[in-house]
Protein backbone atom coordinates (compact mmCIF):
# COMPACT_ATOMS: atom_id res chain seq x y z
CA UNK A 1 0.00 0.00 0.00
CA UNK A 2 1.36 3.50 -1.21
CA UNK A 3 2.34 5.52 1.67
CA UNK A 4 0.39 9.08 2.05
CA UNK A 5 2.68 10.31 4.68
CA UNK A 6 6.26 9.93 5.30
CA UNK A 7 8.46 11.70 8.34
CA UNK A 8 12.06 10.96 7.53
CA UNK A 9 14.36 12.03 10.38
CA UNK A 10 12.03 14.72 11.60
CA UNK A 11 13.47 16.66 14.47
CA UNK A 12 12.20 19.77 16.34
CA UNK A 13 13.31 21.99 19.07
CA UNK A 14 12.55 25.60 19.83
CA UNK A 15 15.51 28.10 20.43
CA UNK A 16 16.90 28.31 23.72
CA UNK A 17 15.55 24.58 25.09
CA UNK A 18 18.08 22.18 25.28
CA UNK A 19 15.33 19.53 25.22
CA UNK A 20 14.34 18.31 21.73
CA UNK A 21 10.00 18.17 21.64
CA UNK A 22 10.61 15.64 18.64
CA UNK A 23 13.70 13.86 17.82
CA UNK A 24 14.75 12.13 14.79
CA UNK A 25 11.33 10.38 14.28
CA UNK A 26 10.43 8.43 11.12
CA UNK A 27 6.87 7.29 10.64
CA UNK A 28 4.97 5.91 7.47
CA UNK A 29 1.21 5.92 6.97
CA UNK A 30 -0.28 4.13 4.52
CA UNK A 31 -3.38 5.97 1.85
CA UNK A 32 -6.49 5.01 3.50
CA UNK A 33 -5.62 4.35 7.09
CA UNK A 34 -6.62 5.57 10.43
CA UNK A 35 -3.22 5.88 12.10
CA UNK A 36 -3.94 7.15 16.44
CA UNK A 37 -1.11 8.43 17.91
CA UNK A 38 -1.25 8.10 21.54
CA UNK A 39 1.25 8.88 23.78
CA UNK A 40 1.60 10.62 28.13
CA UNK A 41 1.39 14.73 28.44
CA UNK A 42 4.38 16.26 26.66
CA UNK A 43 5.52 13.53 24.63
CA UNK A 44 5.61 15.65 21.39
CA UNK A 45 2.55 13.81 19.42
CA UNK A 46 0.38 17.09 18.60
CA UNK A 47 3.64 18.74 17.52
CA UNK A 48 4.16 15.56 15.52
CA UNK A 49 0.74 16.39 13.87
CA UNK A 50 1.19 20.04 13.36
CA UNK A 51 4.21 19.24 11.49
CA UNK A 52 2.62 17.32 9.38
CA UNK A 53 0.64 20.19 7.96
CA UNK A 54 3.30 22.62 8.48
CA UNK A 55 1.11 24.18 11.13
CA UNK A 56 4.66 23.43 12.99
CA UNK A 57 7.74 23.68 11.09
CA UNK A 58 10.19 21.47 11.58
CA UNK A 59 13.89 22.23 12.70
CA UNK A 60 15.09 19.50 10.46
CA UNK A 61 13.91 16.17 8.54
CA UNK A 62 11.69 15.85 5.35
CA UNK A 63 7.70 15.48 5.14
CA UNK A 64 6.91 13.63 2.50
CA UNK A 65 2.63 13.94 1.10
CA UNK A 66 1.51 11.66 -1.27
CA UNK A 67 4.94 11.60 -2.64
CA UNK A 68 6.31 15.14 -2.65
CA UNK A 69 8.72 16.50 -0.12
CA UNK A 70 6.21 19.33 1.53
CA UNK A 71 8.88 20.95 3.50
CA UNK A 72 9.89 23.57 0.86
CA UNK A 73 5.94 23.95 -0.77
CA UNK A 74 3.95 26.81 0.19
CA UNK A 75 2.53 25.62 3.82
CA UNK A 76 -1.02 28.08 2.99
CA UNK A 77 -1.75 25.68 0.15
CA UNK A 78 -0.64 22.96 1.61
CA UNK A 79 -2.95 23.48 4.24
CA UNK A 80 -6.09 24.06 1.98
CA UNK A 81 -5.24 20.76 0.77
CA UNK A 82 -5.00 18.82 4.69
CA UNK A 83 -8.57 18.62 6.39
CA UNK A 84 -7.83 19.75 9.87
CA UNK A 85 -10.11 19.13 13.11
CA UNK A 86 -9.37 19.93 16.76
CA UNK A 87 -10.88 19.94 20.06
CA UNK A 88 -11.88 23.51 20.50
CA UNK A 89 -13.62 23.19 17.08
CA UNK A 90 -12.85 26.29 15.95
CA UNK A 91 -16.10 27.60 14.41
CA UNK A 92 -16.28 30.86 13.37
CA UNK A 93 -18.77 32.46 15.88
CA UNK A 94 -20.07 34.99 13.16
CA UNK A 95 -20.49 32.74 10.19
CA UNK A 96 -23.62 31.13 9.71
CA UNK A 97 -23.08 26.80 9.55
CA UNK A 98 -23.12 26.71 6.37
CA UNK A 99 -20.70 29.71 5.77
CA UNK A 100 -18.38 27.83 8.01
CA UNK A 101 -18.29 24.48 6.29
CA UNK A 102 -17.77 27.01 3.07
CA UNK A 103 -14.72 28.50 4.30
CA UNK A 104 -12.34 26.79 2.52
CA UNK A 105 -14.23 26.61 -0.30
CA UNK A 106 -14.43 30.32 -0.96
CA UNK A 107 -10.60 30.97 -0.47
CA UNK A 108 -10.52 28.28 -3.17
CA UNK A 109 -12.70 29.96 -5.76
CA UNK A 110 -15.55 27.62 -5.87
CA UNK A 111 -18.36 28.68 -8.00
CA UNK A 112 -21.27 29.49 -5.72
CA UNK A 113 -23.47 27.38 -7.13
CA UNK A 114 -21.13 24.68 -6.02
CA UNK A 115 -20.52 25.51 -2.84
CA UNK A 116 -23.80 25.70 -1.77
CA UNK A 117 -24.68 21.97 -3.68
CA UNK A 118 -21.19 21.00 -1.45
CA UNK A 119 -21.74 22.38 2.00
CA UNK A 120 -25.74 20.69 1.39
CA UNK A 121 -22.88 16.96 0.97
CA UNK A 122 -21.00 17.49 3.95
CA UNK A 123 -24.00 18.54 6.28
CA UNK A 124 -26.00 15.04 5.10
CA UNK A 125 -22.83 13.48 5.52
CA UNK A 126 -21.63 14.19 9.00
CA UNK A 127 -25.87 13.58 9.66
CA UNK A 128 -27.02 17.05 10.03
CA UNK A 129 -29.83 18.42 7.98
CA UNK A 130 -29.10 20.64 5.85
CA UNK A 131 -32.44 22.42 5.94
CA UNK A 132 -32.26 22.44 9.82
CA UNK A 133 -28.66 23.34 10.64
CA UNK A 134 -27.15 25.35 6.85
CA UNK A 135 -28.75 28.57 8.78
CA UNK A 136 -27.68 28.41 12.36
CA UNK A 137 -25.15 30.02 14.05
CA UNK A 138 -22.68 27.82 15.94
CA UNK A 139 -23.97 29.38 19.60
CA UNK A 140 -27.51 27.38 18.30
CA UNK A 141 -25.55 24.15 18.20
CA UNK A 142 -24.99 21.39 20.96
CA UNK A 143 -21.03 20.43 21.45
CA UNK A 144 -21.73 17.14 19.46
CA UNK A 145 -23.39 18.86 16.43
CA UNK A 146 -20.29 21.86 16.74
CA UNK A 147 -17.71 18.98 16.27
CA UNK A 148 -19.84 17.44 13.09
CA UNK A 149 -19.56 20.79 12.01
CA UNK A 150 -16.16 20.94 11.72
CA UNK A 151 -16.10 17.65 10.50
CA UNK A 152 -17.83 18.41 7.56
CA UNK A 153 -15.60 21.83 7.01
CA UNK A 154 -12.69 19.84 7.10
CA UNK A 155 -13.90 16.80 4.25
CA UNK A 156 -15.49 19.88 2.45
CA UNK A 157 -12.51 20.57 -0.22
CA UNK A 158 -12.16 16.60 -0.49
CA UNK A 159 -8.75 16.42 0.98
CA UNK A 160 -7.01 13.03 0.69
CA UNK A 161 -5.74 13.64 4.23
CA UNK A 162 -7.38 14.78 7.72
CA UNK A 163 -5.62 15.80 10.64
CA UNK A 164 -7.30 15.55 14.09
CA UNK A 165 -6.01 16.74 17.25
CA UNK A 166 -8.01 15.19 20.01
CA UNK A 167 -11.37 15.82 17.86
CA UNK A 168 -13.88 14.46 21.02
CA UNK A 169 -12.05 15.44 23.69
CA UNK A 170 -14.58 17.89 24.96
CA UNK A 171 -17.87 16.23 24.74
CA UNK A 172 -19.51 14.25 27.36
CA UNK A 173 -18.93 10.12 26.97
CA UNK A 174 -22.51 9.48 25.32
CA UNK A 175 -21.79 12.11 22.27
CA UNK A 176 -18.00 11.18 22.35
CA UNK A 177 -19.31 7.65 21.34
CA UNK A 178 -21.91 8.35 18.96
CA UNK A 179 -18.76 10.47 17.25
CA UNK A 180 -16.62 7.69 17.38
CA UNK A 181 -19.17 5.25 15.46
CA UNK A 182 -19.79 8.26 13.29
CA UNK A 183 -16.42 8.57 12.40
CA UNK A 184 -16.05 4.97 11.86
CA UNK A 185 -18.63 4.99 9.26
CA UNK A 186 -17.34 7.99 7.43
CA UNK A 187 -14.72 6.19 6.95
CA UNK A 188 -16.69 3.40 5.19
CA UNK A 189 -17.37 5.73 2.84
CA UNK A 190 -14.86 8.08 2.18
CA UNK A 191 -11.83 6.35 2.77
CA UNK A 192 -9.60 9.23 3.42
CA UNK A 193 -6.03 8.99 5.32
CA UNK A 194 -6.50 9.88 8.83
CA UNK A 195 -3.90 10.61 11.64
CA UNK A 196 -5.81 11.24 14.94
CA UNK A 197 -4.07 12.90 18.47
CA UNK A 198 -5.46 11.04 21.21
CA UNK A 199 -4.76 10.03 25.05
CA UNK A 200 -7.25 7.42 25.30
CA UNK A 201 -6.39 4.03 24.61
CA UNK A 202 -9.62 2.74 23.77
CA UNK A 203 -9.96 5.07 21.78
CA UNK A 204 -6.98 4.27 20.11
CA UNK A 205 -7.97 0.87 20.07
CA UNK A 206 -11.53 1.30 18.47
CA UNK A 207 -10.57 3.70 16.09
CA UNK A 208 -6.88 3.35 14.62
CA UNK A 209 -6.05 1.04 11.65
CA UNK A 210 -2.52 1.40 13.53
CA UNK A 211 -1.71 2.66 17.04
CA UNK A 212 1.71 4.45 17.49
CA UNK A 213 2.68 4.60 21.12
CA UNK A 214 4.99 7.70 21.77
CA UNK A 215 7.73 8.08 24.30
CA UNK A 216 9.72 11.35 25.23
CA UNK A 217 10.46 13.62 22.16
CA UNK A 218 8.34 11.51 20.18
CA UNK A 219 10.29 8.49 20.16
CA UNK A 220 7.75 5.56 19.24
CA UNK A 221 7.92 2.61 21.15
CA UNK A 222 5.40 0.78 19.27
CA UNK A 223 3.63 1.27 16.03
CA UNK A 224 1.31 -1.91 15.39
CA UNK A 225 -2.48 -2.61 14.61
CA UNK A 226 -4.60 -2.78 18.04
CA UNK A 227 -4.58 -6.53 18.67
CA UNK A 228 -0.76 -6.63 18.12
CA UNK A 229 -0.17 -4.03 20.48
CA UNK A 230 -2.80 -5.68 23.26
CA UNK A 231 -1.23 -9.04 22.50
CA UNK A 232 2.52 -7.98 22.04
CA UNK A 233 3.14 -5.12 24.27
CA UNK A 234 7.01 -4.53 22.89
CA UNK A 235 8.61 -3.25 25.97
CA UNK A 236 7.71 -2.37 29.57
CA UNK A 237 6.97 1.30 28.79
CA UNK A 238 4.40 0.62 26.27
CA UNK A 239 2.77 -2.36 28.44
CA UNK A 240 2.32 0.16 31.34
CA UNK A 241 0.92 2.78 29.48
CA UNK A 242 -1.59 0.22 27.54
CA UNK A 243 -2.82 -0.41 31.62
CA UNK A 244 -4.94 -3.49 31.99
CA UNK A 245 -8.34 -4.82 31.09
CA UNK A 246 -6.73 -5.77 27.71
CA UNK A 247 -9.28 -8.72 27.15
CA UNK A 248 -12.10 -6.08 27.20
CA UNK A 249 -10.21 -4.06 24.54
CA UNK A 250 -9.25 -6.68 22.57
CA UNK A 251 -13.19 -7.81 22.22
CA UNK A 252 -13.97 -4.79 21.39
CA UNK A 253 -11.76 -5.61 17.94
CA UNK A 254 -13.77 -8.78 17.09
CA UNK A 255 -16.25 -8.40 15.09
CA UNK A 256 -19.41 -10.67 15.40
CA UNK A 257 -20.65 -12.52 12.23
CA UNK A 258 -23.39 -14.69 10.69
CA UNK A 259 -21.06 -17.50 10.47
CA UNK A 260 -19.80 -17.00 14.09
CA UNK A 261 -23.23 -17.52 15.56
CA UNK A 262 -24.51 -20.73 16.87
CA UNK A 263 -28.11 -22.01 16.04
CA UNK A 264 -29.22 -22.70 19.83
CA UNK A 265 -32.25 -24.67 20.55
CA UNK A 266 -35.20 -22.60 19.81
CA UNK A 267 -38.91 -23.25 20.95
CA UNK A 268 -42.38 -21.47 19.76
CA UNK A 269 -43.53 -19.27 22.17
CA UNK A 270 -46.60 -20.73 21.93
CA UNK A 271 -46.00 -24.01 23.37
CA UNK A 272 -42.70 -24.07 25.06
CA UNK A 273 -41.88 -27.59 23.26
CA UNK A 274 -38.75 -27.96 21.32
CA UNK A 275 -37.97 -30.09 18.41
CA UNK A 276 -37.56 -33.42 20.79
CA UNK A 277 -40.45 -33.09 22.93
CA UNK A 278 -41.14 -30.99 26.26
CA UNK A 279 -38.82 -28.47 27.33
CA UNK A 280 -36.21 -29.83 30.02
CA UNK A 281 -33.33 -27.02 28.67
CA UNK A 282 -32.98 -23.58 28.69
CA UNK A 283 -33.79 -22.17 24.84
CA UNK A 284 -35.06 -18.89 22.96
CA UNK A 285 -38.69 -18.74 22.44
CA UNK A 286 -39.73 -17.83 18.56
CA UNK A 287 -42.66 -15.77 18.06
CA UNK A 288 -43.49 -16.06 14.25
CA UNK A 289 -39.01 -16.35 13.68
CA UNK A 290 -38.60 -13.61 15.57
CA UNK A 291 -36.83 -13.72 19.31
CA UNK A 292 -39.59 -13.40 22.33
CA UNK A 293 -36.89 -14.03 24.93
CA UNK A 294 -35.29 -17.29 26.72
CA UNK A 295 -37.21 -19.99 28.38
CA UNK A 296 -35.19 -21.38 31.16
CA UNK A 297 -36.00 -25.19 30.87
CA UNK A 298 -33.10 -26.01 33.88
CA UNK A 299 -36.05 -23.78 36.17
CA UNK A 300 -38.66 -25.79 35.53
CA UNK A 301 -40.79 -22.54 35.48
CA UNK A 302 -41.31 -22.45 31.48
CA UNK A 303 -41.96 -18.71 31.86
CA UNK A 304 -40.45 -16.69 28.51
CA UNK A 305 -38.46 -13.66 30.30
CA UNK A 306 -38.24 -10.69 28.03
CA UNK A 307 -34.66 -9.94 26.80
CA UNK A 308 -32.24 -7.49 25.06
CA UNK A 309 -31.12 -8.42 21.25
CA UNK A 310 -28.30 -7.06 19.28
CA UNK A 311 -28.66 -6.54 15.48
CA UNK A 312 -26.31 -7.46 12.92
CA UNK A 313 -27.01 -4.23 11.03
CA UNK A 314 -24.87 -2.46 14.16
CA UNK A 315 -21.85 -4.19 13.24
CA UNK A 316 -21.36 -5.79 16.59
CA UNK A 317 -18.12 -7.01 18.42
CA UNK A 318 -17.84 -9.34 21.14
CA UNK A 319 -17.73 -7.25 23.48
CA UNK A 320 -21.11 -5.81 22.88
CA UNK A 321 -22.26 -9.37 23.37
CA UNK A 322 -20.44 -9.91 26.29
CA UNK A 323 -22.06 -6.66 27.68
CA UNK A 324 -25.35 -8.08 27.15
CA UNK A 325 -24.43 -11.02 28.98
CA UNK A 326 -23.68 -10.02 31.75
CA UNK A 327 -25.88 -7.34 32.33
CA UNK A 328 -29.09 -10.09 31.66
CA UNK A 329 -27.41 -13.41 33.31
CA UNK A 330 -28.08 -14.91 30.19
CA UNK A 331 -25.87 -17.93 28.77
CA UNK A 332 -25.58 -16.19 25.33
CA UNK A 333 -26.77 -13.01 23.48
CA UNK A 334 -28.65 -13.29 20.78
CA UNK A 335 -28.58 -11.96 17.61
CA UNK A 336 -31.19 -10.45 14.31
CA UNK A 337 -31.18 -10.12 11.28
CA UNK A 338 -32.30 -6.55 9.44
CA UNK A 339 -36.20 -7.53 9.68
CA UNK A 340 -35.93 -9.00 13.28
CA UNK A 341 -35.63 -12.69 12.16
CA UNK A 342 -33.53 -14.92 14.88
CA UNK A 343 -30.14 -14.86 13.79
CA UNK A 344 -28.55 -17.60 16.36
CA UNK A 345 -26.74 -16.55 19.41
CA UNK A 346 -23.18 -16.60 20.78
CA UNK A 347 -22.66 -18.30 23.82
CA UNK A 348 -20.03 -16.86 26.77
CA UNK A 349 -17.40 -20.16 25.88
CA UNK A 350 -16.92 -18.61 22.68
CA UNK A 351 -16.16 -15.10 24.27
CA UNK A 352 -14.25 -16.73 26.24
CA UNK A 353 -12.58 -18.40 23.48
CA UNK A 354 -11.76 -15.39 21.79
CA UNK A 355 -10.15 -13.67 24.33
CA UNK A 356 -7.63 -16.43 25.03
CA UNK A 357 -7.53 -17.56 21.32
CA UNK A 358 -6.48 -13.22 20.87
CA UNK A 359 -4.21 -12.80 23.91
CA UNK A 360 -2.20 -16.01 23.46
CA UNK A 361 1.55 -14.77 23.12
CA UNK A 362 2.90 -15.35 19.49
CA UNK A 363 5.26 -18.66 19.57
CA UNK A 364 9.09 -18.19 20.12
CA UNK A 365 11.41 -18.15 17.01
CA UNK A 366 13.75 -20.97 16.81
CA UNK A 367 17.37 -19.43 17.30
CA UNK A 368 18.67 -21.63 14.56
CA UNK A 369 15.44 -20.18 12.16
Amino acid sequence: MAEAIELKNITKQYPGHGKHVVKDLNLDISRGEIVMLIGPSGCGKTTTLKMMNRLIEPTSGSIFVNGADVTTTDPTELRRSIGYVIQQVGLFPHLRVGENVSAVLRLLKWPKNRITQRVDEMLDLVGLDPSLYRDRFPKELSGGQKQRVGVARALAADPLILLMDEPFGAVDPITRSHLQAELLRLQREIQKTIVCVTHDIDEAVLLGDKIAVFGTSARIEQYAAPAELLSQPANEFVENFIGGSNSIRVLSLLPVTPDQLRPGRTVDAGSNTGQHGVLDEDAIALDNGRPAGWVFGSRGDREITTTETIPLATRPTYADALDLIMKTGEPGAIFTHADGAYAGILELGQVHAAIATTLEPAPMMDAAS
